[in-house]
Parts: structure tokens; sequence; C-alpha cells
């Protein structure tokens, strides 16, 4: 924590860049395991760039690719996109705008 002091950044922005970082390092290793999988690369690459960890081990877990259909990929971006729908629709039945 003393290296984001020295950059003039708090506790919370040094570990939001680790994070970041951390997840990019998945998200790149995850591109790679797509290709060789046979399954869409760059999707993988966004999935596990969110998820981090977890998206790569699903796509290790899932294994190369036998039918046209990328079933886990789709499932996580379900798992992606449906809170933030829920958190609009919230908003919106509340009258609240941000």
């Amino acid at each position: 924590m003393e290296a984001f002091a020295l950059l003039g950044l708090g506790s919370i922005a040094g570990l939001i860049i680790v994070f970041c970082i951390f997840n990019f390092f998945w998200a790149i290793l995850s591109a790679i395991l797509a290709n060789r999988y046979g399954r869409n690369p760059w999707s993988w690459f966004f999935l596990s760039g969110l998820w981090g960890l977890f998206g790569f081990l699903c796509l290790l877990v899932a294994g190369p690719l036998t039918s046209g259909n990328d079933t886990i990929a789709k499932i996580l971006w379900c798992l992606v996109f449906l809170p933030v729908i829920l958190f609009f629709l919230l908003l919106s039945f509340a009258g609240m705008t941000l």
C-alpha cells in the first residue's frame, strides 16, 4: 500500500487498480484459451474482464466447443446484464434518475 501512497492514490483507488490489472490478466488468458477451444475469444475476453478468475474457470471447465453453440458464454452474459437491467427498472419505477 505504500507504493500507492507514493503515487498519490488512496488505498481504495490502489485496490481498484490492482483488481483491474488482475482481471485484465485473466481476460488475456481466457481469450487465448477460448481461441484454442474454438470459442469466441472476444466474448471470453470481455466476460473474464468482468468476472475475473471466475470467468476463466468457467471456460476451463467448459472445455472445447463441440457444437456451434457457446451456451456457457450466453449464461455468463445474462448474469452480467440481468442485474443492470433490474437496477434501471427499479430506478424507473421509483421515479429516480441518475
